[in-house]
């Protein structure tokens, strides 16, 4: 009987231990997948940003499309870092 009950008492264990573990992942999950869907956008924009300063014939065009790409990058540089940064405070936090 004591093994029975040792058993059951170390599957309950088990099953506690799993939901404890499932909230931090799947919270950690969500905010990778909403950081990966912000960086696959702003990257779509980088690149149809490319794609106009291939187009743009004259030189006071494509200044003007490479300081829009130096700004798109800037604000990518930033956007990752502030998801990198979140998601890293999410397992300090834990």
């Amino acid at each position: 009987m004591t093994d029975e009950s040792e058993i059951k008492s170390e599957q309950s264990i088990r099953v506690q231990e799993f939901s404890l573990l499932k909230v931090p992942y799947e919270t950690l999950n969500r905010k990778w997948r909403t950081g990966q869907k912000i960086l696959d956008k702003e990257l779509h924009c980088l690149n149809q940003n490319t794609v106009e300063l291939s187009k743009a014939t004259n030189s006071s065009e494509k200044v003007e499309q490479l300081s829009a790409l130096k700004l798109r990058i800037q604000q990518i540089r930033e956007k990752v870092t502030q998801v990198s940064t979140s998601q890293s405070n999410e397992w300090l936090v834990k």
